[in-house]
């Protein structure tokens, strides 16, 4: 590293406008060619950063005192895949893939963001402004809509789909496949081989306000009927 640091020095009193390590070409300010194709900087406390391009692959990497079996931090650049990719522990987190999805804990994911795991956030919403929309149409049946479907509860497949990251505790839902059979609009479907589906849960939230509504109708015409026959008793 004194040496680097010297030759930087004195290339700056030189006036030189490049220069090159390992390189009798410098193609820009600073050049660093090795055969080994890293460049390390280390601290005293045994820290140090890599950065090596490995054919299809560049990496920058973090790593602590015990070296390449304990990575605190890596950043690749998989120009195979056209993916950027960040692990710690040895282990992927986050994934950009060349289409411009984000992936965390999964290496291929199919939307804007896919997260294998839990997500915990004070509020999410969603994108719904009347100049964001056409062909706005009512929920037609929504009662028999919501009579259709089963919530069930159910253990997920930990073992089998380990990936996923499913949580061990019991859950309840619905069954992707059984709520396509209603209202489609509500299940998306992975862009892969697999096709795995999912179910829009928020959006349930429209169809049961609409489905008790209706009931509300029902009720209301009962009412009336029920003080029809009480009128006519008297």
């Amino acid at each position: 590293m004194k040496k680097i640091f010297l030759l930087l020095l004195l290339s700056s009193l030189l006036g030189f406008a490049q220069t090159g390590i390992g390189t009798t070409t410098p193609a820009t300010k600073l050049h660093v060619k090795s055969n080994g194709s890293t460049f390390r900087l280390e601290g005293t406390d045994h820290t140090f950063m890599d950065w090596y391009p490995q054919g299809a692959l560049t990496r920058f990497a973090w790593m602590g005192y015990g070296g390449a079996n304990s990575n605190d931090l890596t950043i690749s650049s998989q120009s195979a895949t056209g993916s950027l990719v960040l692990n710690t522990n040895n282990a992927e987190r986050f994934r950009i893939n060349a289409a411009g999805y984000v992936g965390i804990g999964t290496n291929n994911p199919t939307v804007s963001l896919q997260v294998a795991g839990d997500i915990i956030a004070n509020s999410i919403a969603g994108s719904s402004d009347n100049r964001f929309k056409t062909n706005i149409l009512a929920i037609e049946n929504p009662l028999q809509k919501v009579l259709k479907l089963r919530g069930v509860t159910f253990d997920w497949k930990t073992k089998e789909f380990p990936n996923r990251m499913f949580s061990e505790n019991r859950s309840v839902g619905f069954i992707a496949q059984e709520v396509e059979q209603v209202l489609p609009e509500l299940v998306q479907t992975e862009n892969n081989t697999e096709g795995y589906k999912s179910v829009q849960y928020d959006k349930v939230v429209a169809l049961l306000v609409e489905a008790i509504k209706e009931q509300q109708k029902q009720i209301e015409s009962l009412k009336i009927q029920v003080n029809k026959l009480k009128r006519n008793k008297k």
